[in-house]
């Protein structure tokens, strides 16, 4: 059984700590340390993780976001080096074997405290996005990936994209998020449409993500507006966080014009967004780049029709007409609102129900529990061992 040191120096929380949590809870066989912030939605996600198997948390004020002005780089380093500085002290302290990075950025002050420190301390990173060459966490990779011992990536579509970037290809392992089956609920969808002030005829387009510009959220809104133009019976749904405050007031304006319903639900706790797959028809993915999208997975496995952008990571979960939709990358916006439609009609429900259920079977198949844990603790041994 070994400890493990988990830094997730996030300031909100996304897919790489959902999945992060999956992980934990399902895995039995290792000792859990977690290395957070204090910001309150962060804190308040660990400490409900309710698993035998942490052992402490550490709480910090500092994080490594990216600090998007050259002004503010210094803070930036003096943050992760006072990170990289905790970080030895819980390796020295509570006689940990592996530290694992749970996020992009936490690549730099892991890799900085074995670079500074601790050079013998086995180091894993998760790396849930499509990195730009450009960006911090990009950068730092590059110049100390050798320094890792593995950096996991959750599909082959990042692990081509980081062996391009320069990375050697034998620390990249390629570790497929896994997601919960959901049950049948005893609540009516007519009864969770209540709660959430929907009415009980709408046909809900839903978007669930980040609001940010790889998001691509005014590509929703026009593809939503279009299927309006023959459909008034739409309502569009809005899920998520805010991940760029200018980025949320220019989709707040551009939905100032728009011809349809649409509803904004912010801050959703994650064990209630079954609730919102249930009470939707169809759930559009907008994406410029996705790694692999944790809200497909879900989608699929609370039976919800997913219709994509085709790519990177989408490829390794949907195959067209079989488990769900895609659209090319530059697919005009009429054409994808006429896919909406003709899905949203009546008489397409037994084409409806057969993706839905291929795609809980492809749920069943590939991105369960149990193969995630056994996939991470393999290396894990490795390692210890």
């Amino acid at each position: 059984m070994a400890n493990i040191l988990v830094v997730s120096t996030t300031s909100v929380i996304g897919g790489a700590e959902i999945v992060l949590k999956s992980w934990i809870e399902n895995s039995k066989q290792n000792n859990y340390y977690i290395l957070t912030t204090t910001d309150k939605s962060v804190s308040d996600f660990y400490k409900d993780i309710t698993c035998e198997n942490i052992k402490k948390l550490f709480f910090m004020n500092e994080c490594s976001a990216v600090e998007k002005s050259f002004k503010n780089l210094p803070k930036f380093f003096i943050n992760n080096i006072k990170i990289a500085n905790m970080i030895k002290k819980v390796i020295n302290k509570h006689d940990i074997d592996i530290v694992y990075g749970n996020n992009s950025l936490d690549c730099f002050p892991t890799l900085l405290c074995k670079l500074l420190y601790t050079p013998k301390i086995p180091v894993i990173n998760h790396i849930h996005d499509m990195l730009s060459p450009k960006s911090s966490a990009g950068i730092m990779l590059k110049l100390l990936w050798k320094k890792t011992n593995y950096i996991f990536v959750p599909s082959n579509a990042t692990r081509d994209h980081l062996i391009n970037l320069g990375i050697g290809e034998k620390v990249v392992k390629v570790v497929y998020n896994s997601v919960d089956i959901q049950e049948n609920s005893n609540i009516s969808i007519e009864q969770l449409k209540s709660k959430y002030d929907i009415e009980p005829k709408k046909k809900v387009i839903l978007f669930a993500g980040r609001f940010d510009k790889n998001k691509n959220v005014e590509l929703f809104i026009d593809i939503v507006n279009d299927v309006s133009k023959y459909d008034n019976n739409i309502l569009a749904l809005f899920t998520g966080i805010i991940g760029d405050e200018q980025y949320f007031d220019l989709i707040k304006q551009k939905l100032k014009i728009v011809n349809f319903k649409y509803k904004i639900l912010l801050n959703i706790e994650h064990e209630d967004m079954y609730q919102i797959y249930r009470i939707s028809d169809i759930l559009i993915l907008t994406s410029h780049t996705e790694s692999l999208p944790t809200v497909v997975l879900e989608a699929m496995a609370n039976n919800l029709l997913v219709l994509a952008r085709n790519v990177n990571g989408v490829r390794e979960i949907i195959s067209h007409d079989y488990n769900g939709l895609v659209f090319e990358y530059d697919e005009k916006v009429s054409n994808i609102s006429n896919i909406i439609l003709k899905m949203l009609d009546s008489d397409s429900k037994v084409k409806r129900v057969t993706l839905i259920n291929n795609g809980k079977k492809t749920i069943n198949n590939k991105f369960t529990h149990h193969s995630k844990v056994n996939r991470v603790e393999e290396y894990i041994n490795k390692l210890v061992n």
